[in-house]
């Protein structure tokens, strides 16, 4: 193992999870379980990691991590909250204070900064604005919201329900779009 712990007596690594070669931990940072560190990660401080798989090359700056799949040269930027089963692809690039659940996010990416999205798959090159709720069932194995590739959601947008979005539709600012479904 070749990795550097900035601080190392204020950072606790389980002695099930796996680092990569290159790695640096800074100080309160805390990773649990069998967590997979890929090779030429940065996670900074105030950093919280469960039983995830993070790619090569990603930075992971003051954030949560549970149960989740992260992608290579991804950047999950501060008081970010990924997990339940969530899996993004690599060069997805998140702002700070975004939660994820249950969601699949493609190649090339960019959620904004105090999205929710909970239940949802994004195609590739999707670009989801500030503040935008995609609420769709937080379940596993329920239908989704679906966004095909290159989709535009507005700042402030919500989308809620089993809902598909066709491959480069654009959402305006503010829309709300909702789907009822009878139970």
């Amino acid at each position: 193992m070749n990795f550097v712990l900035k601080n190392k007596n204020r950072v606790v690594i389980d002695p099930k999870a796996t680092i990569g070669e290159n790695v640096i931990i800074y100080e309160n940072t805390r990773i649990d379980g069998a967590c997979e560190i890929g090779d030429n990660v940065t996670i900074f401080p105030n950093s919280y990691l469960s039983n995830c798989k993070v790619g090569k090359g990603t930075k992971v700056f003051a954030s949560f991590i549970e149960n989740s799949e992260i992608g290579s040269c991804c950047s999950i930027s501060a008081y970010s909250c990924v997990k339940g089963g969530t899996k993004l692809s690599d060069f997805v690039r998140m702002g700070s204070g975004v939660m994820l659940k249950n969601t699949h996010i493609s190649e090339h990416c960019e959620v904004g900064s105090n999205s929710v999205i909970c239940g949802a798959t994004l195609g590739k090159n999707c670009k989801i604005s500030a503040g935008t709720i995609l609420a769709g069932p937080c379940e596993k194995n329920k239908p989704k919201i679906e966004l095909g590739n290159g989709v535009r959601v507005g700042a402030r947008a919500c989308i809620e329900g089993n809902i598909k979005i066709d491959t480069g539709e654009v959402i305006e600012a503010g829309k709300v779009i909702k789907k009822i479904t009878q139970v």
